[in-house]
């Protein structure tokens, strides 16, 4: 069995419930979940960012990431509704992937891959 790290973090008592919810369904203890569900997400950043990587992928997810609001338009169209806080999300979403993209480029030539296998 491979070593692990252990860390210590802070999380909301709402999600500590909803946690444990998930590691009992799954018949797991909750580091067991928790470590489940960080590497479905950390999988999913990557992939995003990995697109934005791709230069005409990447100037296109920008540009939809810069105007919340047309999200939230198109969204209506198709008769989905964004809410206020996922609109927020979508707000803050445009620069930090705008910061990405700026350090994937300083990077490039340096690191290639996000997974950091071979890295």
């Amino acid at each position: 069995m491979a070593t692990k790290d252990r860390i210590s973090i802070t999380l909301d008592p709402g999600l500590i419930a909803r946690v444990d919810r998930l590691a009992e369904l799954r018949e797991c203890s909750r580091s067991a979940a928790i470590e489940m569900m960080l590497e479905r997400a950390v999988e999913e950043d990557e992939k995003l960012f990995g697109s934005l990587e791709n230069p005409v992928l990447g100037a296109i997810v920008q540009s939809i990431l810069d105007h919340p609001k047309i999200v939230a338009s198109i969204a209506s169209l198709v008769g989905q509704g964004i809410t206020p806080d996922e609109l927020e999300r979508w707000k803050t979403a445009g620069p930090t992937a705008r910061r990405a993209r700026q350090l994937m480029r300083q990077e490039k030539g340096r690191r290639t891959d996000l997974s950091g296998e071979g890295a």
